[in-house]
């Protein structure tokens, strides 16, 4: 997504050229645009700024998702950035409604979205499902981890929007896992680890 192409973790602590609009061959009248990136500032040094600072200047028209981020390039140039929500938040969610497939589980069910992994989230998901009785289903991204009940790796934008907005309740350690709870409109837990996950959910 949008928010990861800056996102030096999944680039072995390197900022991608590509995605700087560092290219070899001339601008000219060619429009480059960044639009509602995001950053871990904690992974941002001092060479990391300077990388940056150089590589807004190339660009025409830049966007970023949390608030806090426009101050934080303020300061380093005067290149003007305008703050957005997250793209998921910009469509009607009747228009999202429309992508959901048909609900297949009839019992109540916890819905647990996976995207970084603690200790402490199974006893919690655990502990909530037996007060209410209600099933446990899981998307995660981790191959290896001790996974809940029903547990998933892949699946489709269909069937995700459809697990989630079906559930009684959602346990998300992802932005988007509570990006897409608020647009449903369902009860959910975020989980706060310290990561950069939540200041994009203190933005919601």
């Amino acid at each position: 997504g949008s928010d990861q192409v800056w996102n030096i973790r999944h680039n072995k602590g390197k900022f991608d050229p590509m995605y700087l609009a560092d290219f070899r061959f001339p601008k000219k009248d060619r429009i480059y645009i960044a639009d509602a990136v995001s950053l871990e500032l904690d992974l941002i040094g001092p060479e990391e700024k300077e990388v940056l600072r150089d590589a807004v200047g190339r660009f025409d028209a830049l966007s970023v998702r949390e608030e806090f981020l426009v101050d934080w390039f303020r300061k380093m140039t005067s290149k003007e950035f305008t703050h957005i929500q997250d793209p998921v938040l910009q469509l009607d969610p009747d228009k999202w409604m429309k992508l959901v497939s048909p609900h297949r589980h009839r019992k109540p069910y916890v819905f647990v979205y996976r995207m970084v992994d603690h200790e402490s989230i199974t006893p919690f998901v655990k502990k909530l499902a037996a007060r209410y009785d209600y099933d446990i289903i899981e998307v995660q991204a981790f191959p290896n981890a001790k996974t809940l009940h029903r547990s998933r790796q892949a699946v489709g934008v269909e069937e995700f929007l459809s697990l989630l907005s079906g559930a009684a309740f959602v346990v998300a350690t992802s932005f988007h896992g509570a990006a897409f709870s608020v647009i449903f409109q369902e009860p959910f837990y975020c989980f706060s680890f310290g990561y950069s996950v939540d200041t994009r959910v203190r933005s919601l």
